[in-house]
């Protein structure tokens, strides 16, 4: 079975250049701090009875965004320098770090890297759930 679920995180200053805005993320425990809780309210109160498929967190998709990493940075500017130096450094790469320090998001499909809100749709799967009324 499989479930899917809108989730959504605000980046933190300590692991938004590791972890950006990008449908890849979005079923990423490490990045997304609020996966597991959004899943839960997805299934609702039986989620206790349900063994989940902890390799089949298959897919995120339709990643939004808004603010600008550059707020969350000090003002010496020199994590957005070195984002901008760095920018095309990682195109060959499947996950990607952060293109610039703005929020570029307008429509899907548009850049969400330098988000330092992230929203978006994950599908995950559920091996069984136990038949117990909650």
């Amino acid at each position: 079975m499989r479930v899917e679920f809108t989730t959504s995180w605000e980046l933190e200053e300590e692991d938004a250049v590791s972890y950006t805005c990008s449908d890849a993320y979005l079923p990423n425990f490490a990045a997304n701090k609020n996966l597991l809780e959004d899943f839960k309210a997805a299934v609702g109160s039986c989620f206790k009875y349900c063994n989940v498929d902890n390799k089949n967190y298959v897919s995120g998709n339709n990643a939004s965004g808004s603010g600008d990493l550059s707020d969350l940075f000090d003002d010496d500017g020199k994590t957005c320098d070195a984002i901008a130096a760095n920018a095309g450094a990682s195109a060959d790469v499947k996950v990607k770090g952060p293109t610039s320090c703005t929020c570029e998001y307008e429509s899907p499909g548009d850049d969400v890297s330098g988000c330092s809100s992230c929203e978006g749709t994950v599908t995950a799967g559920i091996v069984t759930c136990y038949d117990v009324a909650p």
